[in-house]
């Protein structure tokens, strides 16, 4: 492995493009080969290699169908790993391939995990529908249930996003568990929560809505949310916006010009 790609560079903190890395080794020294070394790492006793054999099946697996075979039968083995980091390997390769939906089951049982980033890698994976995935949802949607109310703040966030916005389901318990997080304070779940109440026409996030668009700081989900929600009593707090400058420093300014339109009618 360590003559086919920079190790080091595949494992560095802040999750670099790994999907890069992969792809241009590849191209250097041919998938076969890379594809064997990730696989061969990944059944060897060394938790680096191990990481890095995961990252890689991952990354070629979103295009190759061989690397997937290898990462999924590498799941069943290294799903109990005793090491966190290879477990949060495992999941954001698993997540890599989420539309396969031989990774569902394994992707499940990693957001149940006791450690939170293990959890987090998991919900981040799921947030993509696999190509069989059920129209309810099925466990998935179960389960990115229960994680909208995790202890762990980016969890409930990617959670909220994967149930509430990434899918269509509709359900009082959802909709019970989206007003919860509209007093989420820890992290964006509360934006991503008044998103999809707005999607599903739920008007209880009403009052939520406009007392955060009296803020000239509020962020551009709640903007969206205004947008979503195309009431008329939105505009003033919308205008008062716009006349204030807001979006210039914001990276999707284009949604208050949308919220208005809509807005207006």
């Amino acid at each position: 492995m360590d003559e086919l790609l920079d190790v080091q560079r595949l494992l560095a903190p802040g999750r670099p493009d790994r999907i890069r890395v992969a792809v241009e080794s590849a191209g250097r020294y041919g998938i076969e080969r890379v594809r064997a070394a990730a696989a061969a790492s990944c059944s060897g006793d060394d938790a680096v290699r191990q990481r890095a054999g995961l990252l890689v099946l991952g990354a070629l697996g979103i295009d190759d169908d061989a690397a997937r075979d290898e990462l999924v039968e590498a799941a069943t083995r290294l799903g109990g790993s005793g090491d966190a980091q290879v477990r949060t390997a495992l999941a954001e390769a698993l997540g890599l391939c989420s539309t396969d939906g031989r990774t569902t089951t394994p992707l499940l049982e990693l957001a149940r995990d006791a450690d939170p980033m293990v959890r987090l890698a998991a919900v981040l994976g799921l947030s993509i529908p696999a190509e069989d995935e059920p129209e309810d949802g099925g466990e998935v949607a179960a389960l990115l249930l229960l994680k909208m109310d995790d202890t762990e703040p980016d969890v409930r966030d990617w959670a909220t996003f994967a149930l509430g916005v990434q899918r269509d389901i509709d359900s009082p318990q959802l909709r019970d568990a989206l007003m919860r997080r509209l007093a989420d304070e820890d992290s964006d779940a509360a934006g991503e929560a008044a998103v999809a109440l707005a999607r599903r026409g739920d008007l209880r996030v009403l009052p939520v809505l406009l007392a955060r668009l009296d803020d000239l700081d509020v962020g551009n989900l709640w903007v969206e949310a205004a947008a979503e929600l195309a009431h008329p009593s939105a505009l003033p707090a919308l205008r008062r916006l716009r006349d204030a400058g807001w979006g210039a420093d914001d990276p999707r300014p284009e949604v208050l010009d949308e919220a208005i339109s809509r807005c207006a009618g």
